[in-house]
């Protein structure tokens, strides 16, 4: 009986200190840090632009480890929802948001070197396009 207390309180800590700090998966950890947005892009049905975003004043957006976001600027209040979360799609990425008023969002997400490009559904092609500054 005492063996069997031993080994159910064994198996109860492994399972609870093995759950208490998730490893980050290898895009999830190149995602953390503050990202400067320095252009957004669309189209308005018959042309596609891309509009450069001066870096002054400062528009950007920080993610965090323990799954929360901040944006900070005019063109990032979408982005001002307290929780994000990472899945794959297929051979997507998707950032996923959750706010008061939109639980489920989700964007494509391409991260390349010190680059990142988030694409909102929408018809027109639109994206966020960030460098990382932090």
């Amino acid at each position: 009986m005492k063996k069997l207390q031993f080994l159910a309180t064994l198996i109860f800590l492994t399972c609870l200190l093995g759950c208490a700090d998730k490893e980050l998966r290898p895009y999830e950890r190149s995602l953390v840090g503050t990202w400067r947005l320095f252009e957004v892009g669309g189209s308005t049905g018959y042309q596609w632009y891309v509009l450069p975003i001066p870096a002054i004043p400062l528009q950007s957006l920080t993610i965090m480890r323990n799954g929360k976001l901040s944006g900070q600027g005019d063109a990032l209040s979408n982005f001002n929802r307290p929780r994000y979360r990472i899945i794959s799609e297929g051979d997507q990425v998707k950032l996923e948001l959750y706010g008061k008023d939109t639980d489920g969002f989700k964007s494509t997400l391409r991260i390349e070197g010190d680059t990142m490009h988030i694409a909102p559904p929408c018809f027109e092609g639109c994206h966020y396009g960030f460098v990382k500054i932090r």
